[in-house]
């Protein structure tokens, strides 16, 4: 075999293997960027070395495309063209071809590492996310059920003051009716008190005091269900902002659950 054609096979061998070597390098690059795999500061330093190698390489590999190089040249070639009987061995056992095949299986290493944890990651992940739709579809029917309950205390604080309300207006027509002030302009010094008309007095005097203490009663009643009417609003705007806060949460759990999904299949 002549001594171009010894070059020529040294260089499809060595040239071929390095981009080939290379071309992996940069899809397992691309790919642990693009899933967000993050490689150790220790493989991307000797993934930068091997490029640097492979561009090293190259150019001297191409030098000895030329046929009608000088002697001196090929004296040169010589040094580091092996024979014909150790071509293939000779530079598949080079320290530089040792190193690379030993950088290359270590970023593989930790590339199988880092996908196999994210599948993990990624599993948990949807369990949680299963989880967590199914809590929060129980918690949309205990909530449900709280704004029934609070709107049924609504409607029973309004009809309770709504009787309220006529209840008094019952009442104080009742006290405009009574002549209360005939008895107290009334001159009782024309008539001999006996017993009987003590004691009607005192009864009159009593169901006055009834009557005042009922209509004390019911006002404050009354303020007590406005005040109770208003923390019947603020809760329904509580829950209300729950309801809201519970539904978009369950958007971000169906979103959040759909991409983990995918990363799955990836």
């Amino acid at each position: 075999m002549s001594k171009s054609k010894q070059s020529s096979r040294t260089k499809g061998i060595s040239q071929n293997f390095l981009k080939e070597v290379s071309a992996k390098l940069n899809a397992i690059n691309n790919l642990s960027k693009d899933s967000g795999v993050e490689i150790p500061d220790e493989l991307e330093e000797n993934l930068k070395e091997l490029s640097i190698s492979f561009s090293k390489k190259v150019p001297k590999a191409e030098s000895s495309e030329s046929l009608d190089e000088p002697d001196s040249e090929m004296q040169k070639l010589k040094l580091f063209i092996p024979s014909e009987s150790s071509q293939l061995s000779s530079s598949i056992d080079s320290p530089s071809i040792k190193q690379l095949k030993s950088n290359n299986n270590q970023l593989c290493k930790a590339v199988k590492e880092k996908l196999q944890e994210f599948r993990a990651l990624n599993k948990n992940s949807i369990i949680q996310g299963a989880k967590a739709k199914k809590e929060l579809n129980s918690y949309k029917t205990e909530l449900t059920d709280m704004k029934s309950s609070v709107i049924e205390i609504i409607d029973e604080a309004n009809l309770t003051k709504e009787q309220i309300l006529k209840m008094k207006e019952r009442i104080e027509g009742e006290i405009k009716d009574h002549d209360s002030e005939k008895y107290e302009e009334y001159d009782m010094s024309a008539h001999k008190n006996g017993p009987d008309t003590n004691f009607l007095i005192d009864q009159i005097k009593e169901l006055h005091q009834e009557m005042y203490r009922i209509k004390n009663h019911i006002e404050k009643s009354e303020n007590d269900l406005l005040q109770k009417e208003t923390e019947n609003k603020e809760l329904k705007g509580i829950i209300e902002k729950l309801n809201e806060s519970f539904d978009k949460m369950g958007d971000d759990t169906e979103e959040n659950s759909a991409i983990c999904h995918n990363c799955l299949i990836i």
